[in-house]
């Protein structure tokens, strides 16, 4: 894999542990809207599929 690739993955991995982050504070805080948990179930839900694709293409080395 070009080194140029594996950055891309190394910061869409980054970017999707930082979300889940996010998500894991959205649901510890009970003031969280309706609307602000919908925002970031859409983000996931735009995540899930990139770093699905890097998980089913296995280790990289």
């Amino acid at each position: 894999m070009s080194r140029a690739a594996h950055r891309v993955e190394s910061v869409r991995l980054a970017m999707a542990d930082e979300l889940l982050d996010h998500v894991d504070d959205m649901l510890a805080d009970r003031r969280a809207t309706p609307e602000q948990l919908r925002c970031v179930v859409a983000r996931l839900a735009e995540a899930l599929p990139g770093v699905h694709r890097l998980s089913a293409a296995g280790p990289r080395g």
